[in-house]
């Protein structure tokens, strides 16, 4: 009663266990869009990044809807089960953000693994904070990801499975490097989900 759960979609109320409101669910019952990354690791997203979606993503990591987090989780509860649904998985991980949005994907990544019953690890860290990629090319994203991502060392990952969670994708180009980085380092698996494409 006192942190109601609002549809990300709409506006209105809905209840603990549901992505959206009775309204919405129509406009969530869409397609898992898959991406095979450049090292042969597969990325599952549930929403193109238009329209109502991107918008509630945009109220979420810039606007301070954090009573997002809840219906988000258990969306991306639904493309994990969908997509990777014979893996189990050792640990779940963020791609780190820049700063100031440091806090979504990793909060994100955090409620989602719980939901999952995956243990969460801190990964992945970023050497220096970057400046927006948004209009960058595919070609200066990867230059940029190549020295901002580096493995933590003082988790071992062999022989582990991972889900590695982002906001979105675009290019690819930092769910690449974030998961190479995690493969050179010793992982069995590394497979990644996104809300967006």
């Amino acid at each position: 009663m006192l942190f109601p759960l609002i549809c990300p979609y709409c506006g209105k109320l809905t209840d603990q266990d549901s992505e959206s409101c009775s309204k919405c669910k129509p406009l969530i019952a869409v397609p898992i869009h898959t991406k095979i990354l450049k090292n042969g690791v597969i990325c599952a997203s549930a929403f193109h990044y238009t329209g109502i979606y991107r918008q509630a993503l945009i109220n979420y990591k810039y606007n301070g809807y954090g009573q997002f987090t809840r219906p988000f989780s258990l969306t991306f509860r639904r493309v994990i089960n969908t997509a990777f649904p014979d893996i189990e998985y050792d640990f779940a991980a963020e791609v780190p953000q820049r700063i100031p949005h440091t806090t979504h994907t990793k909060r994100l990544a955090r409620y989602s693994a719980k939901e999952i019953n995956i243990a969460y690890a801190p990964l992945l860290y970023k050497t220096k904070s970057d400046e927006y990629q948004h209009f960058k090319t595919a070609k200066e994203r990867r230059k940029i990801s190549r020295s901002l991502y580096k493995y933590n060392q003082n988790i071992d990952i062999t022989g582990k499975n991972i889900i590695l969670f982002d906001d979105i994708i675009t290019t690819g180009s930092t769910l690449y490097v974030c998961s190479s980085a995690l493969l050179d380092a010793g992982a069995k698996s590394v497979d990644c989900v996104t809300l967006m494409w």
